[in-house]
């Protein structure tokens, strides 16, 4: 989106398009790109389609958070996978949720909060 200038200081900000915007991030490897925060992103996944390698804490669509168990989510170099939270009242919702977010690699949902694994997001979102 256009961005705007602080009168008082002259310093130039950003204004992003909305989440879910449509755009193009020229990576021909991608699908369903859409802004996230300002950025262009696109689903490595043309259909994803969800496989459950456990129960607890993640659930996992794709190879990479491979080391899930039932306590904790990890990346394959051993890192926690960043994850954001969002208030759901069913499963379908937080499964939809991961197919609406390109950067979603696993889901997990408790009573009514769903986690969102993999994301790049700096902020939770509305």
């Amino acid at each position: 989106g256009p961005s705007t200038c602080d009168n008082y200081t002259g310093e130039c900000i950003a204004v992003y398009l909305e989440d879910g915007y449509p755009c193009k991030d020229f990576d021909s490897s991608t699908y369903g790109d859409k802004c996230i925060e300002g950025r262009c992103v696109g689903s490595p996944y043309y259909e994803p389609v969800f496989q459950t390698l456990g129960t607890g804490d993640c659930i996992d669509h794709v190879r990479k958070a491979t080391n899930c168990d039932n306590s904790d989510c990890t990346a394959v170099d051993g890192r926690p996978i960043r994850r954001y939270y969002k208030n759901m009242l069913e499963p379908d919702e937080c499964e939809e949720r991961c197919l609406w977010d390109p950067e979603c690699v696993a889901y997990s949902f408790g009573y009514q909060v769903c986690s969102i694994y993999g994301t790049q997001r700096e902020q939770h979102p509305s």
